[in-house]
């Protein structure tokens, strides 16, 4: 077990939120899980880790793998002039995970709190969500209020956005 996947079942336990862990092959794109058969019953997710043109503001969103990540249309709400992918140092930096391996277990990182976390709020309510601990051989699935049980434990309080048809904020 890695120490950022280590870290997330911890504060798991800590919320006591119920959770399943799923050891299995690789998956490299959340697009795969599906058709792997890896879904567990669950509502896909995939992760973007973003950075204004300034590096001044980072954000880590959490969204439904089918969802479009309008990346204007996110800047537009969160008043920034644009939003980029941030590079694989700053994924180092601010959450302590590799490039490939981003999601919200890298809210463990002591680093991460410069970080605003923007969750789909096509998620909501959902009773199994599909995570990966920081290992992307491994998935955790927990539902809507173990997931904000898990953020509030990390001491974030989410944004929600609607990317379901290209960004209303809810």
């Amino acid at each position: 077990m890695n120490t950022v996947e280590s870290r997330m079942l911890d504060v798991l336990k800590k919320a006591s939120v119920e959770f399943e862990l799923y050891s299995h092959a690789p998956v490299l794109r959340s697009s795969d899980r599906v058709p792997m058969g890896l879904d567990f019953g669950g509502a896909v997710c995939k992760n973007l880790f973003l950075t204004t043109r300034s590096k001044s503001h980072y954000m880590l969103v959490l969204m439904l793998e089918s969802n479009h990540a309008d990346l204007r249309a996110l800047a537009r709400h969160y008043n920034s002039s644009r939003l980029t992918f941030a590079s694989d140092e700053d994924v180092e930096n601010y959450l302590g995970l590799r490039s490939g391996s981003i999601g919200v277990s890298g809210l463990t990182d002591p680093r991460s709190k410069d970080v605003e976390l923007v969750v789909d709020s096509g998620l909501t309510g959902r009773e199994r969500i599909c995570l990966h601990p920081g290992d992307v051989s491994k998935t955790v699935v927990i539902g809507w209020d173990g997931l904000l049980d898990y953020v509030h434990e990390c001491g974030f309080e989410p944004s929600f956005y609607d990317f379901s048809d290209g960004g209303n904020n809810v």
